[in-house]
């Protein structure tokens, strides 16, 4: 039953009397009363990160970059949200706009290698007001013949003490031309923990800790022999692992249990442009089983399109059907990893579709599914629930990003 904040108070004030009353004794009455705002908007995450394709967008024909939500968790008018972008990186002023509320649209032209910060701030209309803030990283590409990287960043997850030479992530690339391709971590790994071979794949050289470097974020080049290039963001966090094997005191049997393949990371998400052409490898699902049994991969959920389709034997996710951003803009996949014994492991892939401007025949269309909340999933492979404390970190660094954008 609900009680009117006025009646509450007047209870507290009586009990408190009275318990004065008794005695010499001093009554302490300490009130936690909430009133018709009492929760703040919150963005799921303080950071999102959008490729961009290049090309000519203006007023008239924009480009949705994002859709932003944020929620609020009061009723009625104090859990309403308003949007307005709060700061914008010095080379990115007059190329953003907020239309409908809550869509960030990009009005200028831009080129391949353009990166902007913009600031967007979601307010409630409570009294007195609460507000949140997020930063939007915008990144411009454009589609080469080179080497291409589908995504320009990856998260994985890794148990400290995972055994060295582990997989760890497969680069995928796709490459038009027919040179040798270089790959090379070009930054981030300062310690020598990692390494990657011509396959594109990273494994770790060295044993994991906690304690020694609990992050890294890896910057992943490969090169054609031509001189083109693509990069990409590996961001690896290692986390606590409460089981090892050296702790455990019970007695080994002679042959032991099969046991379940692995899969570093719970959730992968990665962009994948709608121009890009039948089987392209999109994502490869880095699955290792410790008895070294033959994996066989397969799509549980979320390819109701049958778009797309697992090698069941590699584990490469490619696209057997042309992409369109209108008929599906964001597949949620669910792909498992058996081993011959009937063991498995499975993780969550999303991908996002983007949309071809520059060769849409449609650019009077709506802009309402050209890219939906695109790094939302990225902060959830790591944890659902940000902090406050973690956010407001985040936002700070994000903060002092845009200083040193805006000179």
């Amino acid at each position: 039953m609900a009680f009117p904040g006025d009646m509450i108070l007047q209870t507290c004030a009586f009990l408190a009397l009275a318990l004065g009353t008794l005695g010499n004794n001093l009554a302490s009455v300490t009130l936690n009363i909430l009133g018709d705002n009492d929760y703040a908007p919150e963005f799921p995450s303080p950071i999102n990160s959008v490729i961009v394709p290049e090309g000519v967008y203006s007023f008239k024909k924009p480009f949705l970059v994002t859709k932003l939500e944020a929620q609020d968790l009061d009723s009625k008018l104090s859990g309403n949200v308003s949007y307005a972008v709060a700061g914008v990186c010095k080379n990115g002023w007059g190329k953003f706009h907020l239309r409908e509320f809550n869509k960030l649209v990009l009005i200028t032209p831009v080129k391949d290698g353009d990166n902007f910060v913009i600031l967007v701030e979601a307010t409630d209309h409570g009294k007195p007001p609460r507000r949140d803030r997020c930063a939007v990283v915008v990144n411009v590409k454009r589609s080469s013949d080179g080497p291409s990287i589908p995504s320009d960043r990856y998260t994985v997850r890794l148990p400290e003490g995972i055994q060295t030479g582990s997989h760890v992530l497969t680069i995928p690339v796709r490459d038009n031309g027919n040179g040798t391709l270089q790959f090379e971590i070009a930054s981030g790994n300062a310690n020598g923990d990692f390494d990657i071979d011509q396959e594109g794949v990273i494994r770790n050289v060295n044993v994991l800790t906690i304690n020694h470097t609990g992050e890294y974020h890896l910057n992943v080049t490969v090169t054609e022999t031509n001189g083109s290039s693509d990069n990409t963001i590996v961001d690896i966090k290692v986390v606590q692992h409460y089981l090892h094997a050296r702790n455990c005191s019970c007695k080994q049997d002679e042959a032991p249990p099969n046991r379940p393949p692995t899969i570093p990371s719970p959730r992968y998400m990665v962009h994948i442009g709608e121009w890009a052409l039948i089987n392209t490898t999109i994502f490869t699902i880095p699955a290792v089983d410790p008895d070294g049994d033959n994996l066989t991969y397969s799509i549980v959920s979320g390819n109701a399109f049958k778009d797309l389709e697992v090698e069941p034997s590699s584990g490469r996710v490619i696209n057997i059907h042309s992409l369109d951003y209108k008929r599906k803009p964001v597949y949620e996949l669910r792909v498992k990893a058996m081993d011959s014994r009937g063991q498995s492991a499975s993780t969550r892939l999303q991908i996002i579709v983007i949309k071809n401007t520059s060769n849409s025949t449609d650019d009077n269309g709506p802009l309402s599914d050209m890219i939906m909340e695109s790094e939302k999933c990225q902060c959830d492979m790591l944890n659902t629930a940000i902090s406050d404390h973690h956010r407001n970190f985040l936002v700070i660094c994000v903060l002092i990003l845009t200083q040193s954008l805006w000179g």
